[in-house]
């Protein structure tokens, strides 16, 4: 028997968090969710597994859902570590799709 789930969020990592968050909320209306987040300490180290990590962010209420529905939680690292280009048959996140009436 399936647990009980409820999908939450999902967490984007970004060079500049607030340019991201505008991003979202000026083209699909997505409004935060919540106090801005300022994370670090033992807890967070052990979570990441990294020494020091500090990070800072906000959830987004996603359009079309309600106060209950899950967010785009986009967070910035105080230390960021550049990685190769991935590819499209690379295994993890790959894309987010929204559906619009109009691209322009």
């Amino acid at each position: 028997m399936p647990i009980r789930a409820k999908y939450v969020h999902t967490n984007l990592i970004a060079r500049d968090w607030r340019r991201l968050v505008r991003f979202y909320s000026e083209v699909f209306g997505c409004v935060a969710k919540g106090p801005e987040r300022d994370l670090s300490g033992a807890w967070l180290d052990q979570v990441t597994s990294l020494r020091n990590a500090h990070l800072c962010g906000v959830h987004l209420r996603l359009p079309g859902c309600g106060d209950d529905g899950p967010t785009l939680e986009i967070f910035s690292y105080e230390e960021m570590v550049e990685g190769q280009m991935p590819t499209a048959n690379e295994c993890g996140f790959a894309h987010i799709a929204f559906a619009v009436d109009d691209v322009d």
